[in-house]
């Protein structure tokens, strides 16, 4: 009977054991499991492109989309200023006037294919097919002054490790003169151009034709307001936003305009419509019936302030 008892008491004492050991491992478990379901979805999933709003960004933070990750790079010389993609091609350029073809058919391992120099200060860049155009703006110290030649340089891109210069626009005439917009479509270039005289500026939209790529001829020009700075051309209509300077008190005044260009006479350009915008609108973009236009406002206290996207 006593050995009964004892060997009673011994298994409720095991059973307890048991029933403890297996609730605190339950309270481990889910820890386990979470930690181990972490890993794995951490090792197997792949770069997410879509936007959550958890990453929202806001007050000029920019936090990055999750799960980017940079694949490989390539480095020039001076500063790199533009660049487009045709192909199987990049085309950059930089501020000692080079245009660098890049072979990018390997993301991962990209290469400089070719290069061509001596484009004087290189800055906006186009591929179209064989040809790459180039925008360009160049100060040259004259007799106690300084003036400037700009337009666009047209490269033969054909052969990729031996670019050629085959056409230069020069719209500069010896004065003070910049190209701060570029567009090429159908046999025609696009370009935004201010001329400055000290206390004022003069600003156009000019129509390059550029059937013969050796020797680009000007078709048209148009009067603009303000400074442009960005060109669009959709179909039959050039879209420009343009800023306004004030020369007397040495800053822009906060006034800009959106303007729609009838192109489809292109020896006769005329302005169809112009709307008010936010301050210092610079990029464009047309998709469709809407322009989107990026612009900031900007004061003594701080630099950049008010930066968005409009949408019209």
């Amino acid at each position: 009977m006593i050995k009964n008892k004892k060997f009673y008491s011994l298994f409720i004492l095991l059973i307890a054991a048991f029933i403890t050991i297996f609730i605190q491992g339950c309270c481990f478990i889910p820890e386990a499991i979470k930690e181990f379901n972490t890993f794995f979805s951490e090792e197997t999933k792949t770069p997410d492109t879509d936007i959550n709003e958890d990453f929202a960004v806001d007050h000029g933070i920019f936090t990055g989309i999750p799960h980017n990750y940079r694949i490989s790079s390539v480095r020039i010389s001076g500063q790199a200023i533009d660049v487009d993609i045709s192909g199987n091609y990049a085309y950059l350029t930089n501020d000692l006037g080079v245009l660098y073809i890049i072979n990018i058919i390997d993301r991962a391992k990209p290469y400089i294919a070719g290069k061509c120099p001596d484009i004087d200060s290189a800055n906006i860049v186009i591929a179209r097919e064989d040809m790459a155009y180039i925008s360009y703006t160049e100060w040259i110290a004259g007799e106690g002054d300084y003036y400037t030649e700009c337009g666009f340089k047209i490269i033969d891109i054909s052969d990729k490790e031996n670019p050629v210069l085959i056409g230069d626009y020069n719209t500069g005439e010896n004065n003070r003169k910049s190209v701060f917009g570029l567009f090429i479509e159908d046999g025609y270039a696009y370009l935004n151009t201010t001329t400055y005289f000290g206390e004022s500026e003069s600003s156009s939209l000019e129509i390059v034709n550029i059937s013969d790529r050796s020797n680009p001829s000007i078709e048209s020009s148009l009067a603009i307001d303000g400074s442009p700075s960005n060109v669009w051309i959709e179909g039959e209509r050039a879209y420009i936003n343009t800023n306004y300077y004030d020369y007397e008190d040495n800053e822009y005044t906060g006034e800009s305009k959106f303007l729609i260009i009838d192109i489809s006479d292109k020896s006769g350009p005329h302005i169809l419509s112009s709307i008010d915008v936010p301050s210092n609108s610079w990029g464009i973009y047309i998709n469709k019936d809407n322009a989107y236009l990026s612009s900031h406002r900007s004061s003594d206290e701080e630099d950049y302030y008010e930066s968005m996207l409009q949408v019209i």
